[in-house]
């Protein structure tokens, strides 16, 4: 169960550093980029941030799977840094699809591009936090906690 869990925390890692990529690639499309490849590149970051926000879900699910069959110390916490990754990519959901265009209406605001960046950078250290409480339960393979 350890393995599946550690897997699916993994993923959203990685969709975690993927999203830092594209808030850099927006904030490049302020230099210079036609409409078109901003609105192309904003798209691609609202649908990589709703594929994280079903990852986070569904690793969250299975948390609460294995901490109600097999009561674990961390479980609390885990699921607290998830939610917290969850809400945050919540209101960055919600920040890319308000229309906010920038002077030139062309992709984000500057000033929504910082808030995002800021929303990054708590995202990134709260995944980091649920990664490392889930990487020290020690779990067997049936799910059962080890003492």
């Amino acid at each position: 169960m350890n393995a599946l869990l550690q897997t699916k925390i993994d993923t959203v890692a990685f969709g975690t550093q993927v999203l830092k990529r594209d808030l850099f690639l927006i904030e490049q499309g302020h230099r210079g980029w036609d409409r078109t490849v901003q609105e192309n590149t904003v798209e691609q970051l609202v649908r990589r941030v709703m594929q994280l926000e079903l990852d986070v879900t569904a690793l969250m699910a299975q948390c609460l799977s294995v901490g109600f069959r097999y009561p674990l110390g961390r479980t609390s916490q885990i699921l607290d840094g998830l939610w917290g990754v969850f809400l945050i990519l919540a209101s960055m959901y919600a920040d890319l699809t308000m229309p906010n265009k920038d002077a030139n209406g062309l992709g984000v605001h500057p000033s929504k591009l910082k808030e995002l960046q800021v929303s990054w950078v708590r995202l990134n250290k709260l995944t980091k936090q649920a990664r490392d409480r889930l990487a020290e339960d020690k779990l067997l393979a049936t799910g059962k906690a080890v003492h």
